[in-house]
């Protein structure tokens, strides 16, 4: 069963790797359909739209966030997140995050997610995907799956998780931020939905 496992992980990761290698440093931007469907849209920052920002109203204060054409993994710009100071709030970092909702957010099928990021040593990176839940006994709750780093060097470093949203879930959004002073550059980040060809795979296998 752990091989499997570990079989259908690194399936996954295949998928993602071949998703992200559509762009490279040497090509403009080029209009290619994803090998897959995105859960999030212009995860490159090439263009402008599509992206909120989950921070403070006054973060302009002691920070920035926007879109960077000075540095990227691809293509020709990032999500720029820096921070000098942080603000706490009930004895925990405010997180400081590129955000997008995801719509009809899928359900009971695994979902992987991630991207890259190259930032200052020492700055906590977090990529993740929150997700509401609704039932008749607890009424609405509200889980996280968190992928958490701690940058040791400025290089782009790859990034991944995949998760499996409850029937029950009622939103989701995908979130790609610090949770500490320093500085962090995003590109290339996606969320998708692993085929149904390759989770039948996975049934043969087993079998």
């Amino acid at each position: 069963e752990r091989k499997m496992r570990t079989q259908f992980y690194l399936l996954s990761l295949l998928l993602v790797l071949l998703l992200v290698s559509n762009c490279s440093k040497e090509m403009t931007r080029v209009n290619r359909e994803p090998l897959v469907p995105l859960l999030i849209q212009n995860g490159d920052f090439e263009k402008e739209g599509e992206w909120q920002i989950s921070a403070p109203l006054n973060y302009s204060s002691y920070g920035e966030i926007l879109i960077d054409d000075q540095m990227s993994h691809a293509g020709k710009k990032s999500g720029l997140i820096y921070l000098e100071r942080i603000p706490h709030h009930a004895n925990e970092n405010v997180i400081h995050a590129w955000m997008q909702n995801i719509h009809d957010p899928p359900k009971g099928v695994p979902i992987v997610f991630g991207g890259w990021v190259s930032a200052w040593q020492g700055t906590l990176v977090r990529i993740a995907i929150e997700y509401e839940i609704a039932s008749p006994q607890n009424g609405q709750s509200l889980f996280v799956r968190t992928i958490e780093f701690e940058v040791k060097d400025e290089h782009f470093t790859f990034l991944h998780d995949r998760l499996v949203l409850p029937q029950n879930t009622i939103r989701a959004c995908f979130l790609a931020g610090i949770a500490s002073t320093g500085e962090a550059h995003f590109d290339n980040l996606f969320a998708f939905v692993v085929p149904i060809k390759d989770r039948k795979e996975k049934i043969t296998r087993k079998e």
